[in-house]
């Protein structure tokens, strides 16, 4: 498997702890690496996907459209589309569940994928932004969902923002994903 394909960019990473790491190994040597390792690490890698130059899905029935993408650490983005709304669904074994996000939508192409310390960097979580509407063409309120990305390679819904706010996807990410398991727990709510 590719790294990532045609349509599939990364953006740009982001580790606010990373340099302070570095520098008390340079510094101080392996005990203060190890004490800052204890820091509050929540990278942020951001990649931007143009759904419609990645190759058909493989699997049938994602929808009229479906594309598959590949996002960070190889992880599927499967991007499917009926015409009028479009949605966004992760991993190799994903969970199949209704987004509930009104009767028009369609994804943001950039998906910020959250990592923890204990993941080592495997994301395991992609906060996706989508724009909402009653019709095709007006399009003028968001919504942020959280997607669980389990390492058995299920993903799944964890959260849907109503009032689009893309910290408090962050922290829910976070705080949540690593205790959230798809399937048998409750979607949390904004």
């Amino acid at each position: 498997m590719r790294s990532d394909c045609e349509g599939s960019q990364v953006v740009r990473r982001l580790w606010p702890a990373g340099p302070a790491l570095a520098g008390a190994l340079l510094l101080f040597g392996p005990a203060a690496a190890e004490a800052a390792a204890g820091l509050d690490l929540k990278p942020s890698t951001y990649t931007r996907h143009d759904y419609k130059k990645c190759p058909a899905a493989p699997a049938a029935g994602e929808g009229p459209d479906a594309r598959m993408c590949l996002g960070v650490a190889n992880v599927p983005v499967v991007w499917s589309s009926d015409g009028a709304s479009a949605a966004l669904w992760f991993g190799r074994k994903p969970l199949k569940e209704s987004l509930n996000l009104g009767t028009v939508f369609r994804p943001d192409a950039s998906v910020e994928w959250r990592a923890t310390p204990a993941s080592q960097g495997r994301p395991v979580a992609a906060i996706v932004r989508y724009r909402v509407g009653e019709r095709a063409g007006a399009l003028s309120a968001s919504r942020v969902v959280v997607y669980r990305l389990e390492t058995s390679g299920a993903g799944c819904v964890m959260a849907v923002l109503p009032s689009g706010d893309a910290k408090k996807a962050r922290d829910l990410a976070d705080e949540k994903a690593s205790g959230f398991r798809c399937g048998s727990s409750r979607r949390l709510g904004g």
